[in-house]
């Protein structure tokens, strides 16, 4: 044996081969592991192997953990549903007090989920993924209401094929890319940096929007109604 695995320290004890599997926190079935037990299965094909092999854990308490589909489960239905709710209660909000609010929730949610990944903390990971849940529903409903009320009423079907078509392709894209990062970087970490560059953009929205709405409330007369608020109502 000649080969060296990133999570499975291996030695040779005459014809037996004992592996153990070192991924800590809790020998979490990630890409790194998978790609080394691929490589130790397909070492031990040639016909000078080992015959024999003892797997066992670096970890006392773990072997490999077995995912429970309820909690993981939970994460996707915290993120929608509570996207849901909170476009309900601040639906007679306007347009730009949506996009603060998403853009802030937006910024923290994410941010707190990368602490949370970051320090393997499960109660922060899923507040933070119910914070992030509601900057999911209300920027999406504040960007939603504002361009719409930019198109005549002939043009708004076209308009919203439009923003169908950029949101589901900004949705899937980023996670093909990370998919494919988390083959070469781990999934932790890809994790926390998509975490992390989700919150500096919606930071960097965030920004915009208040600069942009300063800077129109400079140009508009006193007694003139701001475009984004009158228009959403």
């Amino acid at each position: 044996m000649t080969a060296s695995y990133e999570t499975i320290d291996t030695h040779l004890d005459g014809r037996v081969l004992h592996a153990t599997f070192h991924a800590p926190p809790i020998n979490l079935i990630g890409p790194e592991l998978v790609r080394d037990l691929v490589g130790l299965i397909e070492e031990l094909s040639r016909p000078d192997a080992p015959r024999v092999v003892v797997f066992d854990s670096a970890d006392d308490d773990f072997f490999f953990p077995h995912p429970n589909h309820l909690l993981g489960g939970a994460v996707p239905a915290m993120l929608c549903g509570t996207g849901a709710l909170a476009t309900a209660v601040m639906r007679a909000s306007s347009a730009r007090s949506c996009i603060v609010v998403g853009c802030v929730t937006l910024a923290v949610g994410p941010g707190l989920t990368a602490v949370a990944l970051g320090i393997g903390n499960s109660a922060l990971f899923y507040t933070s993924t119910v914070i992030a849940g509601v900057g999911f529903g209300v920027g999406y409903l504040g960007a939603l209401r504002s361009l719409v009320n930019l198109a005549d009423p002939e043009h708004r079907g076209a308009l919203v094929s439009a923003i169908y078509l950029v949101a589901y392709t900004a949705f899937s894209v980023p996670v093909v890319v990370a998919g494919a990062v988390a083959t070469r970087e781990g999934l932790e970490h890809t994790a926390i940096g998509f975490c992390v560059v989700l919150a500096v953009l919606a930071v960097t929205a965030l920004v915009a929007t208040l600069r942009t709405s300063s800077r129109a409330a400079r140009i508009m007369p006193p007694n003139s109604a701001g475009p984004t608020d009158s228009q959403s109502s």
